[in-house]
């Protein structure tokens, strides 16, 4: 460390203690140590819930005082600024700065042409990715199998209301209850009559971003396939989760593109939003072509952090 003359931390969403909270200290620790060493400390583009723990709170306030701190988001910026009793600016996520390819890779280009065929046709795509793991780590009574079927339910109903396909897109190929495995699950639960395009290969972040420049709606389980998705002026809908998305979604000027756990298994309630949702997506995409440039200039403030610049 004392061969340098800066010191960055890239927060993303593991500084809270939301994870875990002896690796949101590690972090934040490494960031002291560097300041004993003459280093320059940024800590930038992270998002701060409000449920962040007190020893997090506390380690941040006593000992990051000379600390350059951006958050992702106004809220997050409201919550750090709060707890250092000092102002804390706000930027964009860096993910908003993905390039689209002009061509899918071999692990999108199946389901890229699937999707380009329904809309020649007349139908379109809505992109689907579920989060189970936090669905299921603060709602366990829920269960895999019932998850499975109130979505697959609810989806079905969409594609009978607008003739949409299905893009079910991972973005977790671990073995166990990840992204894929659970997709699957739920596509064995769709009637035969919904189309459905599936990648099993592991896809390119910007892979993700071209399929969802391809749908009408996204609905989504995590973050930055709703930021990629967001990107391409795709209306998105979150999955509410570790108080990080409110702040995302104030940022778009979409506060209500959002959904919890108990909306997943009240599907006569879930099914409507989603449907309501969906037919106001050509004012949600002239609002997100229109807010779009300058959320992508205070992405590119995270990286003025990181040089030192302003």
């Amino acid at each position: 460390l004392s061969t340098g003359t800066d010191f960055v931390i890239l927060g993303a969403d593991v500084l809270d203690g939301g994870y875990t909270e002896s690796t949101s200290l590690r972090r934040l620790f490494l960031g002291t140590l560097a300041e004993r060493c003459g280093l320059n400390v940024t800590i930038a583009g992270f998002s701060f819930s409000d449920r962040a723990t007190p020893r997090i709170k506390r380690f941040l306030r006593e000992r990051c005082q000379g600390f350059r701190l951006v958050c992702r988001d106004p809220r997050s910026a409201a919550r750090v600024s709060e707890t250092m009793g000092r102002k804390i600016p706000s930027s964009a996520d860096l993910a908003f700065l993905l390039p689209k390819p002009e061509t899918p890779s071999p692990a999108a280009a199946e389901a890229y042409e699937t999707a380009r065929a329904w809309k020649a046709q007349g139908g379109g795509a809505i992109a689907f990715n579920i989060n189970a793991r936090a669905i299921l780590s603060t709602h366990p009574q829920i269960g895999v199998a019932r998850c499975s079927k109130a979505l697959a339910e609810t989806l079905t109903r969409l594609h009978d209301k607008t003739g949409c396909g299905l893009l079910l897109l991972s973005h977790d190929n671990r073995k166990g209850i990840s992204d894929l495995g659970f997709l699957k699950s739920l596509r064995a639960d769709l009637p035969d009559h919904v189309p459905v395009a599936m990648p099993e290969a592991p896809m390119r972040p910007g892979d993700v971003k071209l399929l969802c420049a391809q749908a009408e709606m996204t609905i989504t389980g995590r973050m930055h396939m709703g930021i990629a998705s967001l990107g391409v002026e795709t209306p998105t809908c979150f999955y509410d989760y570790q108080g990080k998305i409110q702040g995302l979604l104030e940022l778009i000027g979409q506060p209500d593109m959002r959904f919890d756990a108990e909306d997943i298994v009240d599907v006569d309630r879930f099914s409507e939003a989603m449907l309501a949702r969906y037919e106001t997506r050509a004012a949600r995409r002239a609002q997100l072509a229109e807010r779009l440039p300058a959320i992508r200039a205070r992405s590119e403030t995270n990286i003025d952090a990181i040089l030192g610049v302003g």
